[in-house]
């Protein structure tokens, strides 16, 4: 048992509440830009794509297939997210990643 006290993350794989609200400004922002026949759909993995992530907001096309992923980001310039952002460059999937603040 850990000497720390408490869960290794005590706001679980959501995050905290700052990233949460960013969340759902997101989400907002994806639902303006859909165009008919679109959803959007947040922290679901990608759709129809070779792809494991799950994006905090997704545009999804009348198809299937996830056209836009938004990303809230605390740390826009970490190694993780610059891999994130190469592996949506590679699946050809417009992408944005928003700073958390």
């Amino acid at each position: 048992m850990s000497d720390k006290g408490g869960p290794p993350n005590p706001n679980g794989s959501k995050g905290a509440p700052d990233h949460q609200e960013k969340v759902n400004e997101l989400v907002g922002k994806a639902k303006g830009e859909a165009q008919a026949g679109e959803t959007v759909e947040s922290n679901k993995q990608v759709k129809g794509l070779d792809s494991t992530r799950r994006p905090d907001a997704q545009i999804v096309d009348a198809k299937g297939q996830t056209r836009k992923v938004f990303e809230a980001e605390r740390r826009p310039n970490s190694q993780r997210n610059k891999q994130r952002e190469a592996e949506y460059k590679k699946l050809k999937v417009d992408n944005e990643t928003h700073p958390v603040k």
